[in-house]
């Protein structure tokens, strides 16, 4: 009978929960998965419709015919270019010049650029492959396309990018800026511009035909974009 008591009490101890933890075993260990970047390629942005629509939600072109609604993030201009005129003749850059300084080559969908968008965003001044998280809400803004008449009222102004000037006269992202939006959907993403030339040419030159748009870009997890 003895026994039979000791083995009861022993069985009880054993089944009972173990509330103790390792110190040897992390608790909630850190995420080490590089996001993905994905990057889309020579997009071209109509001359009919002036603009091209492109959603980071769907990671697609969206028809101009939604120009209206919430359904795309980001638009790029088209752009008058006429790679066959001769270096000499200054009308050969004169959209694209202009565009650069007073119009801007992109817009995101909020504010006054379409009251039904609701893409927001921010410039930082880090290297695309630098930014690890989106920032706080408050950086946030909504877009404002009055660029000639205040360029610095635009997410996407003159300083997130770079004109060569002569002989060249070519257009690049500035490598230690970068595009940070937050989509309709509450996705948070990173965007580099890579080009705005026909199949992207490492150096363009002024043969290669604008508006053209290659992109990269990494969808957050959170407000995780590394």
């Amino acid at each position: 009978m003895k026994n039979r008591f000791l083995a009861v009490i022993l069985l009880s101890v054993t089944t009972l929960p173990y509330w103790g933890c390792n110190d040897d075993s992390p608790i909630n260990p850190p995420n080490t998965t590089t996001l993905k970047t994905a990057t889309a390629f020579d997009m071209e942005a109509p001359l009919q419709d002036g603009w091209l629509y492109y959603s980071f939600d769907t990671e697609a072109i969206v028809p101009a015919s939604q120009a209206k609604t919430d359904q795309w993030d980001i638009k790029f201009r088209a752009v008058d270019f006429d790679p066959t005129k001769p270096d000499t003749d200054r009308s050969k850059y004169a959209s694209l010049i202009d565009i650069f300084l007073r119009k801007g080559f992109f817009f995101l969908n909020s504010g006054n650029v379409n009251p039904n968008g609701k893409t927001v965003g921010v410039i930082i001044d880090s290297a695309f492959t630098q930014v690890t998280t989106a920032p706080d809400e408050t950086k946030f803004t909504v877009e404002d396309s009055t660029y000639f008449a205040n360029p610095s009222k635009s997410i996407v102004s003159q300083s997130f990018l770079t004109y060569s000037g002569s002989p060249n006269h070519t257009v690049a992202q500035n490598a230690s800026r970068t595009l940070i939006l937050r989509t309709r959907s509450g996705t948070y993403v990173k965007m580099q511009l890579l080009s705005i030339y026909k199949n992207h040419p490492a150096t363009p030159t002024t043969q290669d035909d604008v508006g053209y748009y290659s992109i990269a870009f990494v969808k957050g997890e959170g407000k995780r974009l590394k």
